[in-house]
């Protein structure tokens, strides 16, 4: 029988090996030119590492707060077996121009959403989510999972049957990667306001993640819409609130970083997290430059050639740093309770030290080299130079790698 320790080994070996995966097949794409591998590393991201996140991983922090919530290993695993199944069949569907399999993996992925949101509403009910801020991003973020799913299977159709004229002209691959970016960034920023804050859930920081909520949430399906009605001035105010909500969040981290390091340990999660948050401020910089310079212009258009370095810089800052930094930041406190507790529970009670010095150590090593590879990554986009970007790819695909070195081959827990 697997256990929930078990369950959430197999998920970290699985979701760092994908993750690491795609950034190597998109350093090798920018080094080759090949449009296979740059157009196949983001959907082995977001099919793979993505579903497994949130139908794993956030099951978890959705059990912290919800003992009541179980964890059925076996329905797990066939959510696992089920990604795995999705990421060959949508290699072939990219390798070899067959449409059809992508509607089929779309169907596949809202099979195991929509089993993941009956679990949860056959045990909760609305009322009883509502009164936990933490619940509503990582249960919303389930529902965008299977919104993203449902993208995917439109944007099949769309492939498949170019003259069905019933289907949106937004739908396109780029709005299927922001769409399936967003549950990823929800669950973040959830696990953010859970566990970073925890002893500061009151005032005016509770207030403002209540907010927050329907701020960020609300704020990125209007600037949607704000981008396919082409008003400017709105995406401009939109994106500019959204990036001044990221700035406050990440003076609330460093505020609780420096007093947690000083009380307590320092502890890499944290470190991670405010690493993650910087590049989303980054990000939100680039998609002011990008909304400036696509003024004007039809939806779906592409910047010039001498500024798509822009567009890519904001794609990458965001899968990068912001998911993947902070992921691992996640895996960091996530994976030592539970592997010593075999539950989630703990963590209720505040981050203890369980990782050892020399682990605390790498750590940081490892946080550092990432994101000096994600700066080298952008300097690349910036000079459009392949080999700077192959190296820079393959050093923070090994950084992600290095998380099972450290984490599950690093110590007995």
């Amino acid at each position: 029988m697997i256990t929930e320790k078990k369950l959430f080994k197999i998920y970290v070996i699985l979701a760092v090996y994908i993750a690491s995966t795609a950034i190597t097949l998109g350093a090798l794409g920018s080094y080759l030119n090949s449009k296979i591998l740059l157009l196949l590393h983001p959907y082995i991201f977001f099919i793979g590492f993505g579903n497994l996140s949130i139908l794993i991983l956030n099951r978890y922090l959705t059990n912290s707060i919800y003992p009541q919530l179980k964890i059925n290993t076996k329905t797990k695993i066939l959510y696992i077996i089920n990604i795995l199944i999705s990421l060959v069949l949508i290699t072939f569907a990219i390798v070899f121009k067959i449409n059809v399999l992508k509607i089929v993996v779309a169907l596949m992925l809202m099979a195991s959403s929509s089993h993941a949101l009956y679990e949860i509403f056959k045990v909760l009910s609305i009322s009883e989510i509502w009164k936990d801020i933490s619940a509503r991003y990582y249960i919303f973020d389930v529902i965008f999972l299977l919104n993203a799913a449902l993208g995917l299977f439109v944007l099949g159709l769309k492939e498949q049957f170019p003259d069905l004229s019933l289907i949106p002209f937004f739908i396109t691959e780029s709005t299927y990667f922001l769409g399936s970016s967003f549950p990823l960034s929800i669950s973040t920023m959830g696990f953010i306001y859970s566990y970073s804050i925890q002893n500061n859930k009151k005032g005016i920081v509770k207030k403002f993640f209540d907010y927050w909520f329907y701020t960020f949430v609300g704020g990125v399906l209007l600037f949607l819409v704000l981008i396919l009605m082409d008003l400017y001035l709105g995406m401009m105010i939109s994106s500019n609130i959204l990036i001044l909500g990221v700035l406050i969040i990440f003076l609330i981290i460093l505020k609780f970083l420096i007093k947690f390091y000083k009380e307590k340990f320092k502890h890499p999660t944290f470190l991670f997290l405010i690493s993650g948050v910087s590049l989303l401020l980054l990000t939100g910089v680039f998609g002011v430059m990008n909304i400036y310079y696509l003024q004007g212009r039809e939806y779906g258009s592409r910047l010039a050639d001498i500024n798509m370095w822009i567009y890519k810089s904001h794609t990458h800052a965001a899968l990068l740093g912001w998911i993947t930094l902070s992921f691992i930041g996640m895996i960091y406190a996530i994976y030592p309770t539970i592997q010593k507790n075999n539950s989630t529970q703990e963590l209720q009670e505040g981050f203890k030290k369980m990782l050892s010095n020399k682990q605390l150590k790498l750590a940081f090593i490892q946080l550092f080299i990432g994101v000096s590879s994600i700066i080298t990554i952008e300097i690349g986009f910036y000079y459009d130079n392949s080999l700077t970007l192959l190296i820079s790819g393959l050093m923070m695909s090994s950084t992600v790698s290095f998380t099972i070195i450290n984490l599950v081959r690093g110590k007995k827990y």
